[in-house]
């Protein structure tokens, strides 16, 4: 059961009311992992954080399926805490972040490091190398709930005008980039096979100029 007016109070005062729920049930995802074990990473294609195995590209059939379950048994959404950026941004074709800024902060993540490949940006974040440039500061990854909207309450909260100013009001406020020197000086922390990978990554990814 989702708690509507605890979840609300942490986020933006605007946003009170609307919700009329003080609860909501939902399906939580609460792991999910899709790889084969019997696959190996083709040349040049480099590992996600925690990604042992290819992935077996069926996102696209499970997540909808995952939404009739949680439909036929009356929920009235799907809810996932994406640990990883890749994993926010992959759920991001059927879920928006319950809270508008997260939502605008991810939209504008992708545009300030347009080009810049995919694990690059999803070893950078979990390794604190993400840097707001108008915040003048390192930004941790924390988004909270990212939601599957099934019901006609959460339907019209994401497309509510305050959702979307909210979120406008995000994307336009926050300007990112990859620190590759913070990234660098962190991989003492990680074990000898993700440094071997993170430290490919760098060595072959090219960040934008812009």
């Amino acid at each position: 059961m989702f708690k509507v007016r605890d979840n609300i109070s942490k986020l933006h005062s605007e946003l009170e009311g609307q919700l009329r729920l003080d609860t909501i049930p939902m399906l939580w995802i609460d792991w999910l992992l899709l790889q084969n074990p019997f696959a190996r990473f083709a040349s040049g294609k480099a590992p996600l954080p925690e990604q042992k195995y290819p992935g077996l590209g069926l996102l696209n059939l499970v997540v909808p399926l995952i939404g009739e379950f949680a439909a036929e048994t009356r929920k009235q959404a799907v809810l996932d805490i994406p640990e990883h950026f890749h994993g926010a941004l992959f759920y991001s074709k059927w879920m928006k972040f319950f809270n508008p800024e997260m939502e605008g902060k991810l939209a504008a993540i992708l545009r300030d490091l347009q080009g810049t490949p995919l694990p690059l940006i999803s070893w950078g974040i979990r390794m604190d190398g993400l840097f707001n440039l108008s915040r003048k500061g390192f930004e941790d990854w924390k988004p909270g709930e990212q939601i599957y909207p099934l019901g006609d309450e959460l339907v019209r909260y994401f497309s509510s005008k305050v959702y979307l100013e909210l979120k406008e009001k995000a994307f336009a406020e926050n300007k990112y980039r990859l620190d590759l020197d913070k990234i660098k000086s962190r991989l003492k922390y990680l074990d000898p096979d993700e440094k071997q990978i993170v430290e490919t990554v760098v060595q072959t990814s090219c960040l934008p100029t812009h």
